[in-house]
């Protein structure tokens, strides 16, 4: 094995070292989709006994704080929609849409400093 081919070997072997368990950290999508629902019920449970008619927001604080929480915000909301907990929010009114409105381009400058004017 040449030098060059065994420095790339050690520096393959110490990327895999160090950053090996960077993926098991976070679930892929399939596994995120297979999770067990017992996380489920312990987010749903203290929202039905506790919780009941707050925001999603505001109880995933205290989710987090107080049970233990480890998923996210849109998590947490996902969950609390299925189960029928939380409603979504309504749309937004007609009047909130932004007008589509003309492109500007280049904005045509003064007269002054072209060649022939007394300017400049």
């Amino acid at each position: 094995m040449r030098r060059t081919e065994l420095l790339q070997e050690v520096r393959k072997m110490r990327f895999e070292e160090a950053c090996g368990g960077w993926q098991e950290r976070r679930p892929t999508q399939e596994e995120a989709a297979r999770m067990p629902s017992d996380e489920g019920m312990r987010t749903e449970a203290p929202y039905r006994e506790r919780y009941e008619g707050w925001n999603v927001k505001h109880f995933h604080g205290f989710y987090r704080r107080e049970h233990g929480g480890r998923r996210g915000c849109t998590w947490v909301k996902r969950t609390l929609r299925r189960a029928g907990l939380v409603a979504k929010a309504p749309g937004r009114g007609k009047h909130r849409r932004r007008l589509s409105r003309p492109r500007r381009g280049a904005v045509p400058r003064a007269a002054a400093g072209r060649e022939g004017s007394a300017v400049g």
